[in-house]
Formats: structure tokens, C-alpha cells, sequence
């Protein structure tokens, strides 16, 4: 039982160090870069660069702790040492733990609120349009001037109908092509996916910045989504949309539910949208340099695929997986 116990909470503590080391090294390496992607990328470049600096530590932590530290224990660890777990030790294994438990409680409960607020609009819902991939459009009853994706792995779009009354045709497909752009991204599981990196490291958050930075480029990816679909009259239409929209929110008692992306969240950075927007409009070229979404996500696939391919290979070796067990022990004897 000993064992098992130690190497429980040793894989424990290794994950949470991990974690902890890379996301602090991803939150320099875009503190370093961002400036520099301002200038060289688009919003949906620095949109996926922002969600890879967020998510890889967590997963690269997960799949370093499993595929190779855990085979390296219990195949060189003896059956009895009359060693015990430290206090040092299952502190670090706790708080780990607590992480994880933390990670899955808030997914469960983004997954069930995103259902009960789908749910919710969808009775007082009638649909409106073909939104294009499968995707409906739903003109529904809403106190807020709402333009915004619902769902995860079944998203629609909702539309207030005062956004109906205020917007022009042309207006309304603009912003019907924003929400159809976080759609395209599948921007609400990626949000679901970074609340969980997030919880898997409680007690060191270096990487809220990245959050941010995710959020505000998302936007900004999904207004370069409508001016490509539509050209720069869609991108002035969208903009001409954001300012109305804006008008129309509430002064106070603005609550954002969870997994709702709205159009205009409180009017918050609607003028450097709306300059961005008119920008392209002007220089249509410039929302051309982002149009290879496909290109980004299949490099992001075979980067992935290679840095699990790496340590799928490194599990193979003997001589790593006992440097490995090693220095595992070197630091369970540091914490005892």
C-alpha cells in the first residue's frame, strides 16, 4: 500500500512542478512575444498562439507525469523500502489533487449551465436563418441585447429581437458572421479547456494573462471572420453593428452568464474593434494575411503529434526511464 501511496503522491507533486514551471514560462514567453505578434499577426494568429501557451503546459505536465515518469517509478521502484510519505510531500500531492478536482467540478459545471441557458432560450426561441455549417440562428426574447454562441459541442447562435429592431439587414449578417467565426474557431471548448488548465494549477496562476489576452484576440478573430466572409462592406456593417449593439446595453446590472460569448460585452473595447474593422475595410489585404486557419490548425496538430511522439519515444528507452526514477527519488528525499 506504501508503494503505491508514495508513488501516487510523488506523480502528484511532479505534475503540479510542472505545470507550475511551464506555465510560468509560457506566461514570459508571450510576455516576451506579444509586441512582436501585434505587429507580425492577426488577431486569429495571436487568438491560437494564446491558446497554446495556455493549454500545452498542462497537457505536456500530464503526458511527462504519465507516459513517463509513471512507468519509470513503478518499474524501478522496490516493492519495499520503508520509506513514508513526508508531510512536504502530500501537501504538494493534495494540492495537486485539489487542482484536478477543481479542473473537472468547473467543467462539469460549465457543461451543465451552458445546457440549462441553452435550454432556457430555446423555449422562447424561433429560428431565423440557415446559419451556415450546420449552425442555427435563433431570434429569441432577451433583456439583454444579445448576439451570442451558446453551447459546446452543439452550439447555436441567439439574437435578441431588439438587435433585430435596431440593426439593418446588412448589419445583422455582419454580426450573425462574427458569432459563425467563434463557432468556426470552436471558441467555447476552448474556453472550457483553459478554465480547466487553469484549476489544475490553484495556487500559482501565471498564466491569467494569457486568459485575457485570449479573450480580447478571439474577439478580434471572429470580427476578421465576418470581414473576409463578407468583404470590406461586411466589415464596416460590423462595425456600424458594434457601436449600435454597444447603445443598447444596459448601464448597470450586466451579468455575463457562463459559456455565453456575447457581440458587445458592456460596450468594453468597442472603439479599437470598431478602428480594427474600418481598417480593413480600408486595406482589405490586411485581413487577408490571416486567412489560413486550416494551415494553423493542422501545423498545431503535427506539433502536438510530434511532441507526443517524442515522449512516447523517450518512454521506450531503459536508460531515461531509470535518469528519470532517479531523480525522482533525488527529490522525494528532498521533501521527506
Amino acid at each position: 500500500m506504501t508503494y503505491y501511496l508514495i508513488g501516487i503522491c510523488a506523480l502528484l507533486a511532479a505534475f503540479f512542478a510542472a505545470n507550475a514551471a511551464g506555465s510560468l514560462a509560457a506566461a514570459c514567453a508571450w510576455r516576451a512575444a506579444r509586441a512582436l505578434a501585434a505587429r507580425r499577426l492577426s488577431s486569429a494568429a495571436r487568438a491560437d498562439l494564446a491558446f497554446a501557451l495556455r493549454t500545452a503546459p498542462t497537457a505536456l505536465a500530464a503526458a511527462f507525469t504519465a507516459a513517463l515518469l509513471a512507468p519509470a517509478y513503478f518499474a524501478n521502484e522496490p516493492a519495499h523500502t520503508g520509506e513514508a510519505v513526508s508531510a512536504k510531500l502530500a501537501a504538494l500531492a493534495l494540492l495537486s489533487a485539489a487542482g484536478f478536482a477543481a479542473a473537472a467540478w468547473r467543467c462539469a459545471a460549465s457543461l451543465v449551465a451552458t445546457r440549462r441557458v441553452s435550454s432556457s432560450l430555446m423555449r422562447r426561441a424561433t429560428p431565423f436563418a440557415a446559419g451556415g455549417a450546420g449552425v442555427a440562428v435563433m431570434r429569441v426574447e432577451h433583456r439583454l441585447p444579445l448576439v451570442a454562441v451558446v453551447g459546446v459541442f452543439r452550439p447555436k447562435v441567439f439574437v435578441a429581437t431588439s438587435v433585430f429592431d435596431a440593426l439593418g439587414e446588412d448589419e445583422l449578417r455582419a454580426a450573425v458572421a462574427h458569432e459563425l467565426g467563434h463557432v468556426s474557431s470552436r471558441d467555447n471548448l476552448k474556453r472550457t479547456l483553459m478554465r480547466a488548465c487553469r484549476d489544475a494549477l490553484p495556487a500559482a496562476p501565471f498564466a491569467r494573462a494569457l486568459e485575457r489576452a485570449w479573450d480580447e484576440e478571439s474577439e478580434g478573430a471572429a470580427d476578421e471572420f465576418a470581414a473576409r466572409a463578407g468583404g470590406a462592406q461586411a466589415a464596416v456593417a460590423l462595425a456600424s453593428a458594434l457601436v449600435k449593439i454597444a447603445r443598447l446595453m444596459p448601464a448597470e446590472g450586466f451579468d455575463k452568464r457562463a459559456a455565453i460569448a456575447l457581440l458587445v460585452d458592456g460596450g468594453a473595447g468597442v472603439a479599437g474593434r470598431v478602428d480594427r474593422l474600418l481598417n480593413i475595410a480600408d486595406e482589405p489585404a490586411t485581413g487577408a494575411r490571416s486567412s489560413r486557419p486550416n494551415l494553423r490548425r493542422h501545423a498545431a496538430a503535427a506539433c502536438t503529434l510530434v511532441a507526443f511522439a517524442a515522449v512516447a519515444l523517450l518512454a521506450a528507452q531503459p536508460h531515461v526511464t531509470r535518469a528519470l526514477y532517479s531523480a525522482l527519488e533525488h527529490v522525494v528525499s528532498a521533501l521527506s
